[in-house]
């Protein structure tokens, strides 16, 4: 359940979710898994959200966009520990399989516009961001993306897609090409923690 924000149906993510919406919720029907959804942009919010609402597990979408190691730290805080941070060579692997991913369901043209759009999410939690999203909005080519992935995330450079022309470098992205939507989202669920936490119904 994603709770609504002030604005009805046209909230477009403005305003805060309510989340005593799903507390009543769940308090109405404890015996059914609840899953809640809505302004979870942190493992710590995840959690804070379960403890809060008495929810069975959290839905998070946008949190987890250039950190898919969202769930893993959700389940470390829950376990007591701190969350693990990705070292740049973990961040740059994964950023390449990415790629690699959409090239597969797409082709190569439009992986390197979909990986434009979310190299620029994955620096995020680069610590000097600013530096590489100021050398992403650049990019134009397969050549130039690598170059800028490798420059900031170290290591030798990454491969091409595999099956493309030029092992991938199809020419130059359009202007405005990687404000284009990727199909599906990303979504995942943050549940069966490793302990209750406090005030959990399990």
């Amino acid at each position: 359940l994603e709770p609504g924000r002030a604005g009805g149906p046209t909230w477009k993510y403005t305003g805060r979710a309510d989340w005593g919406f799903l507390a009543a919720v769940k308090r109405e029907f404890p015996d059914r898994t609840i899953l809640g959804s809505g302004d979870v942009s942190t493992p710590a919010e995840a959690l804070r959200m379960m403890a809060e609402t008495g929810v069975d597990g959290v839905l998070a979408a946008r949190g987890a966009i250039g950190n898919p190691w969202f769930f893993g730290q959700a389940r470390d805080l829950a376990a007591g520990l701190p969350p693990r941070q990705p070292g740049l060579g973990e961040q740059r692997a994964v950023i390449y399989r990415h790629y690699q991913l959409a090239c597969d369901a797409y082709d190569p043209r439009r992986g390197l516009k979909i990986l434009r759009h979310f190299s620029l999410q994955y620096a995020k939690m680069h610590p000097r961001r600013t530096d590489l999203r100021n050398a992403l909005v650049k990019v134009r080519t397969e050549d130039e993306w690598r170059a800028a992935i490798d420059t900031f995330y170290g290591g030798a450079a990454g491969g091409g897609c595999a099956g493309g022309p030029g092992a991938g470098r199809g020419g130059p992205v359009p202007p405005g090409g990687d404000q284009e939507p990727v199909g599906g989202g990303t979504a995942g669920t943050v549940g069966d923690f490793p302990r209750p936490l406090p005030g959990q119904r399990r």
